[in-house]
């Protein structure tokens, strides 16, 4: 049975003194501490069907298009179906988007406010845009430039 699911990025303070071998990531201050422990989830979002499918830890040397390659390869390994795959804001990038479309991979999650994302909206408020349009954007790959092309939404 095809699901809704949801993929976020969590922070766990960390008060830890000793070494911590690439585990924690510093952060802007919060709760009497710069270090952190993170890690990412993949749950069903679906009212009456919710359930922990994925989760992988962030280290410090970690990539986020590893990190969701990696979930959602797992819930398609143990038989889950993700018809929709909602994200947050901070995974927009070239690397994401494009290892989503390889993994064919339907998903939705809000733009961050790019110099390109910007010219659109302004074009749409100009009205040489349509509502919904395809858009691409740049990003740095291992050893070559990515692009990643995506369906633009403006409301």
């Amino acid at each position: 049975t095809p699901v809704i699911a949801g993929l976020d990025k969590h922070k766990l303070p960390r008060y830890d003194r000793d070494v911590d071998g690439g585990l924690l990531r510093r952060s802007k201050k919060d709760r009497g501490t710069t270090k952190f422990e993170f890690y990412a989830s993949l749950q069903s979002v679906e009212e009456g069907r919710r359930a922990q499918i994925a989760c992988e830890h962030f280290g410090f040397f970690d990539e986020d298009d590893e990190a969701v390659a990696k979930m959602v390869a797992e819930a398609r390994l143990r038989g889950v179906d993700v018809s929709l795959l909602l994200m947050d804001r901070e995974f927009f990038s070239a690397r994401v988007i494009d290892g989503l479309k390889k993994a064919r991979q339907a998903f939705l999650m809000p733009c961050r406010l790019t110099k390109g994302v910007k010219q659109a909206v302004m074009e749409f408020a100009q009205g040489k845009r349509e509502m919904v349009s395809e858009h691409a954007i740049r990003g740095s790959g291992d050893d070559h430039e990515v692009e990643a092309s995506f369906t633009l939404v403006v409301f």
